[in-house]
């Protein structure tokens, strides 16, 4: 019997979001937090919810980056939020193959001051 090792297919997932800060002066450290928690939320190896990585076809839930995003430091609340994954927009679930892992791709945010 052999054993075959393969490397695992990544999913790059980008956030789009679009996020209002508390306080306007704030609006970039809101956004680089965001960002950060974000990156570190989907790393595949140390993200998810317990800091230990992804498993293998672990699916991800839109409401789980919602969660992520509005409970950062200094953002008010966030809307239309979206996940894409190469260039294809995923809707509240990203199913994914269970020889795959999660992964962080590039976010766009934008920041909205409340008026």
């Amino acid at each position: 019997r052999r054993t075959r090792i393969v490397e695992p297919q990544y999913i790059k997932v980008r956030v789009v979001a679009q996020i209002v800060p508390l306080a306007f002066d704030q609006a970039a450290i809101v956004e680089a937090t965001v960002r950060q928690q974000l990156n570190r939320f989907l790393h595949p190896l140390s993200g998810g919810f317990e800091n230990a990585g992804w498993a293998f076809g672990e699916d991800l839930h839109l409401s789980h980056l919602a969660h992520i995003i509005e409970n950062t430091a200094g953002v008010d609340f966030a809307q239309d939020i979206r996940m894409t994954v190469d260039g294809a927009e995923q809707g509240s679930l990203i199913a994914v193959p269970r020889d795959a892992l999660l992964s962080s791709g590039q976010h766009e945010l934008k920041l909205q001051i409340r008026e």
